[in-house]
């Protein structure tokens, strides 16, 4: 049980130190958007900067496409557009329950505005209950599925949905060149970081079907963006600090390792969205970056042109980070189709992409779902004549200790 009356003031102690962050906050906005502006007049020198410290930087630093100050204006709207959206949850398997299975249920959305066609949303649900899907093979152990893993499935799934719905749709979009554009929640490769832990056979399988699901959506010439909502990424900042590194060559291990605080560390931390935020107005998107991260040694050849590109847009509510894969960015079609349909989900939800809140809805399993799906599988179990086993710790949180 939650003291209300201990944790109160504790809440007025976070309170006054958040309203005293705020002044040093407005200093490093500041210090972000002068040394920004120091940074277009000497832009050349920077990008050359980057280029030669990039083996020695401690961080991801994010490296212009366009010019730093081309903040480009919103394309005309387009009435006549198809969105595709999909989004995932999951019951993870507890050995508490009747049975240790696992349910992924992924949604599927299809828009097409300005045709008069019904909208497509529905969702999925995948039951998984073999032998073989509860347990993975490592040095000869034989390892219970984690509740990473299960999650990796489910991001796998969610991108092999959006290439199927663009495979379906592809047809009617090379007759009529009618624009679309592939949503997806989150950061577009997010799961990768979490491939490290997994064993080498597994996350080989996993990035061969994560570029599978990009392939697919490039032939079928449907642009793919993840949208993120208050992004936290601070690549943009992190180039700055290089215009404020007083060094030819960024060595930080090396010049940088004493007790006081680095030279360039004034604006920090702090988000990239803070800096955005000063720069554009509504409608507006920053230039195009990409990032000094590469694929690790030994990724698998087939990503050429599937490098992380992004760019902050201000959407009237907030500053959003759009990341999308190379080949993306480098046909101006797609890049527009990513900025306006992304500006136009974004109004049509008020604050948020509708395609993508609608994805939620439909994939989301609610807690009585949760109570619905393992009642069902405890009748079914009952009803084969199989014993229940239901652990005693799940029977008292049901029926209480009286």
């Amino acid at each position: 049980m939650l003291d209300l009356n201990k944790l109160s003031l504790q809440i007025q102690q976070a309170s006054f130190d958040l309203a005293s962050h705020q002044g040093i906050l407005r200093e490093r906005r500041q210090l972000a958007i002068k040394t920004f502006h120091q940074a277009h007049a000497q832009a050349e020198a920077l990008l050359d900067k980057v280029l030669r410290s990039r083996p020695y930087l401690p961080w991801i630093v994010a490296r212009p496409l366009e010019d730093l100050d081309q903040i480009t204006g919103l394309p005309p709207e387009l009435t006549q557009h198809i969105i595709l959206a999909s989004d995932g949850s999951q019951i993870a398997p507890s050995r508490h329950e009747v049975s240790p299975c696992y349910l992924i249920n992924i949604s599927r959305i299809c828009y097409r505005y300005g045709t008069g066609e019904r909208a497509l949303q529905e969702s999925e649900p995948y039951l998984y209950y073999r032998e073989q899907d509860l347990y993975t093979q490592n040095a000869h152990q034989q390892l219970s599925v984690s509740e990473q893993m299960i999650g990796i499935e489910r991001s796998l799934m969610e991108f092999r949905e959006l290439g199927l719905l663009a495979k379906e749709v592809s047809a009617g979009l090379a007759a009529s060149h009618t624009p679309a554009l592939a949503l997806v929640d989150g950061g577009l490769y997010g799961l990768l970081p979490e491939l490290n832990n997994l064993p080498s056979p597994l996350q080989e399988r996993a990035r061969e079907r994560l570029l599978h699901s990009l392939k697919s959506l490039q032939s079928a010439r449907v642009p793919v963006c993840a949208y993120t909502s208050l992004p936290r990424k601070q690549e943009c900042l992190q180039l700055l600090r290089l215009q404020l590194c007083p060094y030819q060559q960024a060595r930080c291990e090396e010049t940088c390792s004493g007790p006081t605080a680095p030279p360039c560390n004034g604006m920090m931390p702090m988000a990239d969205r803070e800096l955005w935020k000063q720069l554009l107005t509504p409608g507006e998107r920053s230039p195009l970056f990409t990032t000094t991260a590469s694929w690790p040694p030994g990724w698998p050849s087939g990503w050429e042109g599937q490098e992380l590109c992004f760019f902050y847009l201000h959407t009237g509510y907030e500053i959003a980070r759009l990341e999308f894969p190379r080949w993306v960015a480098d046909k101006r079609e797609h890049l527009e189709w990513v900025h306006v349909l992304s500006w136009m989900q974004v109004q049509k939800g008020r604050g948020y992409p509708i395609a993508l809140a609608e994805a939620h809805n439909q994939a989301v399993v609610k807690g009585p779902d949760r109570a619905q799906f393992y009642a069902m599988l405890s009748r079914q179990i009952a009803d084969t004549g199989s014993g229940l086993n239901l652990s005693y710790k799940e029977l008292k949180k049901r029926r209480g200790l009286v």
